[in-house]
């Protein structure tokens, strides 16, 4: 079998939005979506037209946007053609009913044709650190969040979901490695076609031991639908907005502790049971379920084992470095937050709590933190999270984004397609192409 990114890799660099006259330069892939869909990073470039009558072009060299694409073509990628255009439509129609779009959710700039190769381009913003799955992965916060970043995190996904569930739109892939980080800083919760696994590879280099985190969604979805998760008519005739809040209570636990690292669904299970029981979450999650079963086990462990882990400890403890990822791995969490993920994770869909009354619960209120103080903080870790990311990179690209984004007014009205625009259309191509190339 071909393969695919080679296939990617291969194609024109460039991309062109007739209509509006932008033409995007294909840089690095970013990440891929749940069709193996590439996503790439993108810069782009806008006419000016001047008082002579010519075109000026200019380079904007430091703000990037993403392209989702898929070629229509290949007769491998028509699935995914058709399903992404319907996601697409999807996410529009919401945005037809709607009075606004949501600032919570990831936006849609555009979506277009491109002539020359048929690509469905979806164009949507670069959000510098990836979702909060991968700059987790990639910063000293691999072992989870504090919780008042993981409280603003939630704030924002929650109101999101108010957003779509008031207008009877569900989410069905909430997790972290859809939540997106853009400087400023600003969550984004990517929705329908805008959802992609950010630094794919990484984000699967999970143990072979447990469950793969980019189908969290799947095998941790809540009751009333795992059962028909393979029936897709029935999978939505079931789900709700109540499914969606199981996610919330699922993602909550990823941001906790960085991952979940369960071997199957019972072991899921148990962990989420032993939750509901006590309204308490445990210092850390093991691969075969909670602090406690491990704690068990080690009271079997021979006087040479206990010897072993006792100067382990010592040695955390003489290691200041060692000493703080302990700290991380076995963080201590509030009531509010084991009582607000307990409510997530009711059995009965019926008994469990709205997005909208999650956000008046104790965990998003508590020790009387200002939200401007909770957003302060939540900056500071995505500052060291930059900070740790940037160092493990070649060639990091400035941040800040001081340039408005481009204009798409004119969008997607392809009704003039007689031979003389295309011929037109053509002839733009190759002009807009050389302000890149020259």
């Amino acid at each position: 079998m071909i393969d695919r990114m080679a296939a990617d890799s291969g194609r024109r660099k460039y991309l062109v939005h007739y209509l509006s006259g932008i033409v995007f330069k294909i840089l690095d892939p970013i990440g891929r979506d749940h069709d193996n869909i590439p996503v790439y990073k993108v810069a782009w470039s806008a006419g000016e037209h001047n008082s002579g009558g010519g075109d000026g072009r200019k380079l904007i060299e430091d703000e990037f946007l993403s392209v989702k694409r898929v070629n229509y073509s290949d007769s491998e990628s028509v699935f995914p053609f058709a399903k992404l255009y319907g996601e697409i439509i999807r996410k529009n129609m919401a945005g037809i009913v709607l009075p606004c779009h949501h600032k919570y959710l990831m936006p849609v700039n555009s979506y277009f044709i491109e002539q020359e190769t048929e690509d469905l381009c979806l164009v949507m913003p670069f959000c510098e650190l990836g979702s909060l799955r991968s700059a987790m992965s990639g910063s000293k916060f691999r072992h989870g969040l504090p919780e008042t970043c993981i409280s603003v995190a939630l704030r924002c996904v929650l109101k999101a979901l108010k957003f779509l569930n008031r207008f009877r739109h569900f989410h069905m892939n909430v997790n972290a490695g859809h939540i997106y980080l853009k400087s400023g800083p600003r969550i984004f919760l990517g929705f329908a076609a805008t959802l992609y696994e950010h630094g794919v590879c990484n984000a699967e280099s999970s143990s072979h031991s447990s469950l793969p985190v980019t189908q969290i969604c799947d095998w941790a979805a809540a009751p009333e639908v795992y059962s028909v998760r393979n029936d897709d008519a029935r999978y939505r005739h079931r789900y709700t907005d109540k499914s969606d809040v199981w996610l919330v209570g699922i993602t909550a636990l990823e941001l906790a502790y960085g991952s979940i690292r369960v071997p199957n669904r019972e072991a899921l299970e148990k962990m989420i049971k032993e939750i509901i029981r006590t309204k308490t979450l445990p210092k850390k999650l093991f691969c075969g379920g909670i602090d406690d079963d491990r704690e068990e086990a080690h009271e079997d462990k021979s006087d040479k084992g206990k010897r072993k882990v006792e100067e382990e400890g010592r040695g955390m403890r003489n290691n200041p470095h060692q000493q703080v990822d302990s700290e991380e791995i076995r963080a201590s969490f509030s009531r509010e937050f084991g009582a607000m993920v307990a409510d997530c994770f009711t059995w009965d869909p019926w008994d469990r709590p709205t997005a909208n009354s999650l956000l008046n619960h104790d965990f998003f209120d508590k020790n009387g933190l200002t939200r401007s103080a909770l957003k302060s903080h939540f900056q500071d870790v995505l500052i060291q999270m930059e900070e740790d990311i940037l160092k493990k990179m070649k060639n990091p690209s400035p941040s800040p984004l001081r340039v408005a984004a481009p204009d798409f007014s004119h969008n997607n009205n392809n009704n003039e397609d007689d031979e003389n625009d295309n011929n037109n259309k053509r002839y733009t191509y190759y002009s807009l192409i050389k302000y890149f190339t020259h």
